[in-house]
């Protein structure tokens, strides 16, 4: 059951509000044909079948503070291009600075995210937890129309740590002025977003569109579609 004394809500950005799956996908299609790809790959499904797994483990790596963000944006594009032995310095460097140009471009959000912020925000504050860049996360929440409804964001590599260390979460609270027993946590990441909560004591709301098989019971409770916020937040 909500706490009554909850006034503060946490929101994780990639994957719960913004459709990072969709709009990367757009903008690594673009990509492709920009800078000719296919050259190198048999079609865009291959490159992409190759990228998507080497990102998403180098995003883990960095959330764990293995790798430096430098290094992620780096060979995230190289490694896919050594696989296929076409690896390109000056590819590498081209693709990682036009990804993040294209990447900001794009409005999709996830569905209905743009009603339900606009009215949780009514009645508590958001604010934006995210581990993403500076340079892109700032522009998502413009471009998207979200940023009319955010009170903070707090990005990782601004504040020193990333989610899911305990110590995000205690600046966070800091940053926001409020407390732990205050403040409710929506995520779609159940390591960084979920448990990263947990061990910071700050109730959760595992936002699981995929439908996915909880990997532990750190939450609250779960929700495949944002709208299902409403009715818990009394809406």
């Amino acid at each position: 059951m909500l706490n009554k004394n909850i006034k503060h809500i946490l929101f994780d950005l990639d994957g719960t509000l913004w459709d990072f799956k969709q709009n990367a996908i757009n903008s690594l299609k673009q990509l492709f044909i920009n800078y000719n790809l296919q050259n190198y790959f048999n079609t865009f499904q291959q490159f992409h079948e190759i990228y998507s797994p080497i990102n998403h483990l180098l995003w883990q790596q960095y959330a764990n503070q293995e790798i430096t963000k430098q290094y992620l944006l780096e060979q995230r594009f190289a490694l896919p291009l050594h696989k296929v032995n076409a690896y390109n310095k000056k590819l590498v460097d081209n693709l990682s600075q036009d990804f993040f140009r294209i990447l900001v471009q794009q409005k999709q959000l996830m569905p209905n995210a743009l009603d339900v912020v606009k009215t949780i925000s009514e009645r508590y504050t958001i604010s934006i937890v995210s581990n993403g860049f500076p340079e892109v996360q700032y522009a998502k929440l413009t471009s998207s129309g979200l940023d009319k409804f955010i009170t903070h964001v707090i990005l990782s590599e601004e504040i020193g740590t990333p989610k899911p260390n305990k110590q995000f979460f205690d600046t966070a609270l800091n940053i926001c002025n409020t407390t732990n027993n205050e403040t409710i946590l929506i995520g779609d990441e159940y390591t960084t977003d979920i448990y990263g909560a947990y061990n910071a004591n700050i109730t959760a709301i595992w936002y699981n569109s995929q439908q996915i098989t909880a990997p532990a019971n750190y939450h609250l409770c779960e929700v495949t579609n944002l709208k299902q916020l409403l009715p818990i937040f009394n809406l």
